[in-house]
């Protein structure tokens, strides 16, 4: 059954999202998806595109996975609206000859900083376990040829903490007024989303964070750009996304306590120059995301189509 705040899955991806209709844009609201994404060894920032090569990708993500029990004093990466718009174009290209269905977000680790990478999935026959997979497919890795010249497989983002993006407030932000309606299932309020934020941190020297990648829908992707595309409509100078690594609080129910969880939020154009994205809490679009399920598919629940692991 799903709960009206916080998904029974074990990890989450909590998008800042809420709507008020019309006049003044309500409080953004969490929305309970989850995600990772990442950039590279020599990783670079094309005009259009955010990228790096299938080789880089497997060697970040065995960096994170022999050292799970890092901790960043906080993990956050920043994609452009440019991005999501060609991941969108790829998808939606692929979908007709290669079944192409969404995207998986690793945790990986570069430069002593865990970060996030994306990786295209496609659709690979029904799941084997599919009593406890709420799509009851398989929805495979692949590294096919690049939508532009400049674009490899696997995205990957600009790393707030070693770029020095002011924009990333999440973990003190200043929360619009509070709204008592949840308008999605999966949402959660700003102050919420920050107190998650706030909670990624070791609760012992054994401590590890407790997942390593998971999966979303072609559909999430589309949504997130409408609602970057809302917000310019409204004059916002809205300029990407923002993934943050999370965690559950340790009094959330059941086996969500202290589960790691990614928020999104998305951003605009801020003050002190190009590299800084700042996080906006509003939000300006009556679009709403529907599934047939709370989440994406985490693994190490749920691994099937996972290649970045062997």
């Amino acid at each position: 059954m799903k709960n009206p705040i916080i998904s029974v899955f074990s990890m989450c991806l909590i998008l800042l999202f809420n709507f008020n209709g019309h006049a003044r844009p309500a409080e953004k609201r969490v929305h309970k998806h989850r995600l990772s994404i990442k950039r590279s060894a020599p990783y670079h920032f094309a005009k259009d595109s955010m990228s790096t090569s299938e080789e880089n990708a497997r060697r970040m993500v065995r960096a994170f996975r022999s050292k799970k029990g890092l901790f960043n004093s906080k993990t956050s990466v920043w994609f452009p609206y440019r991005y999501l718009e060609l991941l969108e174009k790829k998808l939606i290209e692929d979908k007709k000859t290669k079944k192409a269905d969404g995207v998986r977000i690793y945790l990986a680790r570069r430069k002593g900083l865990n970060t996030f990478l994306l990786v295209p999935t496609k659709d690979d026959g029904q799941n084997p376990d599919f009593e406890s997979d709420p799509t009851k497919r398989v929805h495979l890795d692949y590294y096919d040829k690049p939508i532009t010249l400049s674009w490899k497989p696997v995205g990957c983002g600009h790393d707030d903490q070693e770029i020095g993006d002011e924009g990333a407030t999440l973990d003190n932000p200043k929360c619009p007024k509070s709204s008592a309606i949840v308008f999605e299932k999966h949402d959660i309020t700003c102050e919420e989303a920050s107190a998650y934020v706030n909670n990624n941190k070791p609760q012992d020297n054994k401590d590890i964070i407790n997942t390593t990648s998971e999966w979303f829908e072609l559909d999430f992707i589309t949504y997130l750009k409408k609602q970057i595309l809302a917000a310019r409509a409204k004059t916002v100078d809205a300029d990407g996304i923002r993934i943050y690594l999370a965690r559950h609080l340790p009094t959330d129910p059941g086996d969500l306590a202290n589960r790691h969880a990614f928020i999104i939020v998305t951003t605009k154009k801020g003050k002190g120059g190009k590299n800084v994205h700042q996080d906006f809490y509003e939000n300006y679009s009556s679009e709403k995301f529907f599934a047939t399920y709370d989440n994406g598919e985490q693994c190490l629940n749920n691994c099937h189509g996972v290649t970045l692991m062997d």
